[in-house]
């Protein structure tokens, strides 16, 4: 029995989760989910935002899958219980798969990986005041960050069968720290992704990515880059497939790995059975595919694909059905999958 960790969260987190074990739980994959709590309710009921003991039930657990949290408003003492988990667990690599799945979604078809440093830089939240007036953040980018995280893009495109690898950086500005991160990709490349595996390398600044992500989106396959420009750039290439209820994320270190859809909490739209539950159920796919279990995964991935052509789909990608109806179709479409794929080999 392999064991996975569940954190709904708060708002819609509940309902998309809902969604994605109803269709995990009928795939006989032999899954045991465990519940904990984290965000404003497990706040209010624990007087903590990430419940005590989530980080022992994911360290006993294959993998976790995560809803979303809502914020509480402007005040001291807020932890991100996402930011913990990726510093507690040490999830310095975030995954964000971009890829058109319906006619019309994108301007221009996007098939493409961001590969963000997780843990470092301004999102170590380091702030001090320098006088009333004045705020300085300190931004902190280490050679061991750089270095790993320039190695997992590397791995993942050679395991994915990925042709090249863009570093995307502002070093003509920050000489030093996006300079030592540029550098770590081309000696990383040269001795080994690009002479090994015959890997293409490139690099861009990151307003130039930014715009080619928009106008030439065919340029990119795997792209690396450090913490606060993958945020960003990943907020924009999800709203070129769609937005975020069709565009998931994994945070992956050594030992743990968190998937989750990258929307937020939207607590107006809670229990009113609107919520795309999509960026969920791709979450779950890369989880499969991260426990070992491709083939489980491409049959989601394809039950979705199938879903979409035939304009199956809510309302935030121009469809009608709510995230009930959503999941019911979702369900029909996968037993109609599987029983043809069973019959196949018969």
């Amino acid at each position: 029995m392999v064991r996975v960790c569940v954190i709904p969260g708060d708002g819609v987190g509940p309902e998309v989760m809902g969604s994605c074990l109803e269709i995990l739980q009928v795939m006989d994959l032999g899954f045991e989910f465990v519940h904990t709590d984290a965000g404003l309710q497990c706040h209010k009921e624990h007087g903590v935002y990430l419940h005590p003991e989530a980080l022992t039930i994911i360290k006993d657990s294959a993998a976790c899958l995560f809803g979303a949290v809502t914020r509480p408003p402007p005040e001291r003492n807020y932890i991100s219980p996402l930011r913990t988990l990726r510093r507690e667990l040490e999830l310095y690599a975030n995954v964000r798969p971009i890829r058109t799945r319906r006619k019309g979604m994108s301007p221009r078809p996007l098939d493409l990986v961001l590969i963000r440093e997780n843990s470092e830089g301004l999102y170590t939240q380091r702030e001090r005041a320098e006088d009333e007036d004045t705020i300085i953040t300190e931004r902190v980018i280490t050679r061991l960050g750089c270095e790993r995280i320039i190695k997992f893009a590397f791995d993942y495109a050679i395991s994915n069968d990925r042709k090249r690898v863009s570093c995307v950086h502002k070093a003509n500005v920050l000489r030093k720290s996006d300079g030592m991160f540029r550098e770590i990709f081309y000696f990383q490349a040269y001795n080994f992704a690009s002479r090994r595996y015959g890997l293409e390398v490139d690099d861009y600044l990151v307003d130039a990515a930014a715009l080619n992500l928009v106008r030439s989106p065919e340029k990119f396959d795997v792209m690396v880059t450090l913490n606060l420009y993958g945020d960003i750039l990943g907020g924009e290439a999800g709203g070129l497939i769609g937005g975020p209820g069709v565009s998931p994320a994994a945070n992956i270190g050594d030992r743990y790995a968190v998937f989750e859809p990258t929307h937020g909490s939207s607590p107006g739209l809670a229990g009113k059975d609107v919520m795309n539950p999509s960026a969920m159920i791709l979450a779950a796919c890369m989880m499969l595919k991260y426990l070992g279990k491709v083939k489980e995964a491409n049959l989601l991935s394809e039950t979705l694909d199938q879903l979409f052509e035939r304009n199956v789909c809510t309302i935030d990608i121009g469809g009608s059905y709510g995230t009930k109806d959503f999941t019911h179709e979702f369900l029909q479409e996968l037993e109609r999958l599987t029983s043809s794929t069973t019959n196949a080999f018969k």
